[in-house]
C-alpha cells in the first residue's frame, strides 16, 4: 500500500517548531530539495518533544499532557516510550507539530532506534553534573549529539548510512555539540552543570569558584586562563568538525550535501563568535538574522564540492 504524504496543515506546524528550537537546521533546510524539508521538520519536532518530558519537572502522558511532579528518570523514559508509540502507530495526539510524523515514517521508512538510542542518552545526560575528563564529555556527547545526528542527517539525505560515515556523523555532530556548550556555559550552570571537562580546568590552573565569579560578574575580564582555555576547546571542536566532514563524500545529491554542509558552517561559527570576544563567553547571546546566515552560505557550497575543504573550520 502507498503511504499516503503528510497533511500540509501538520507540515507546516512542525516547520514552526523547526524555526523556533532549531533555526540553523530550519535554514539548512531551505536547501533540500523539497520533499525532504517535511521530514526534518516533523523529526525535529519529536526530537522537541521528547527533550521537553525528559527536561521538564513532570513528566507527560503519551498524548503531552502533564502528570505529576518530579517525576523518576525511568517514568520519564517510559512516557517518551509511550509517545513514541502512539506516533509510530498513528493515533492522534491533537499537536499538528506531532501527528505529520507517521506518514513521514512510513513513507521514508524511519527506523525507531535512533530514538530509542537518544532516549537513553537524554536521560543519562540529565543524572550527570560534572565530568572528570574529555574522555566521559566526548562519550556522552556521542550519545546525546551522535544520536540525534542519526536522526537528522538521514533525514537530510535520506541515504543509508555506513558505519564509517556513522563515525564521522557522530564526529561532526559532537562538534556541533561542543560549540553550544562552549557558548552557553552560564546558561548550564544555572542549572548546577558544568560541561567542561575538569581536568581541562586544572590544566589552565581554573577552579569551579573562578568560573562561578566569571557567571556572577558576566565577564572573564581579560583573564588569560579561560581565555586559553576557550582556545583549547575551540580547537577541539575544530579538529571533530574537520575529521566529521568527510561524511558529506557520501551523500550523492549535491543539493542535500549543501545543505548538511551548511548546518555545519553555522554552528562552528559559533567557534569564530567566541575568538571575536577573547573566550569570554559570559555575556554571549549568539543570534542571526537570516540574511546573516545566508552570507556564510557560500562557505558550505565549497565544503560541499570538496570536503578537503574542511581546513576552513
Amino acid at each position: 500500500m502507498t503511504a499516503l504524504a503528510p497533511d500540509p496543515a501538520h507540515v507546516q506546524a512542525s516547520r514552526q517548531v523547526c524555526r523556533r528550537t532549531a533555526p540553523n537546521i530550519w535554514f539548512s533546510s531551505h536547501f533540500l530539495p523539497k520533499d525532504r524539508r517535511a521530514v526534518v521538520y516533523c523529526v525535529v519536532s519529536v526530537y522537541d518533544q521528547l527533550r521537553q518530558i525528559i527536561n521538564s519537572k513532570g513528566a507527560a502522558d503519551s498524548e503531552g499532557e502533564g502528570c505529576c511532579e518530579e517525576e523518576s528518570p525511568e517514568k520519564r523514559k517510559s512516557v517518551c516510550h509511550s509517545v513514541l508509540d502512539y506516533l509510530y502507530r498513528g493515533e492522534p495526539t491533537g499537536k499538528g507539530e506531532l501527528d505529520g510524523f507517521h506518514a513521514v515514517a512510513q513513507q521514508y521508512d524511519l527506523p525507531r532506534q535512533p530514538f530509542d538510542n537518544l532516549i537513553d542518552a537524554l536521560i543519562a545526560e540529565q543524572s550527570v553534573q560534572r565530568y572528570a575528563t574529555w574522555k566521559r564529555v566526548n562519550e556522552q556527547l556521542n550519545l546525546t549529539a551522535g544520536s540525534a545526528g542519526e536522526l537528522i542527517v538521514p533525514a537530510f539525505a535520506g541515504d543509508a548510512i555506513t558505519d564509517t560515515a556513522r563515525h564521522q556523523i557522530h564526529a561532526w555532530c559532537t562538534a556541533m555539540r561542543l560549540a553550544v556548550i562552549l557558548t552557553h556555559i552560564p546558561q548550564q550552570w544555572k542549572h548546577g552543570r558544568l560541561l567542561l571537562p575538569l581536568d581541562d580546568l586544572v590544566r589552565f590552573k581554573l577552579t569551579e569558584h573562578d568560573v562561578s565569579g566569571f557567571i556572577e560578574a558576566k565577564t572573564c575580564d581579560g583573564d588569560p586562563r579561560w581565555r586559553d582555555l576557550m582556545t583549547f576547546e575551540a580547537d577541539r571542536a575544530r579538529n571533530l568538525f574537520r575529521g566529521g566532514a568527510q561524511f558529506l563524500e557520501s551523500i550523492n545529491d549535491q543539493r542535500v550535501r549543501r545543505a548538511v554542509a551548511t548546518l555545519g558552517v553555522l554552528y562552528s561559527a559559533l567557534l569564530e563568535t567566541i575568538e571575536r570576544h577573547n573566550g569570554d563567553v559570559f555575556d554571549l547571546h549568539p543570534q542571526w538574522s537570516y540574511w546573516q546566515r545566508l552570507k556564510r552560505y557560500p562557505r558550505a557550497v565549497k565544503l560541499a564540492a570538496d570536503p578537503s575543504h574542511a581546513s576552513m573550520f
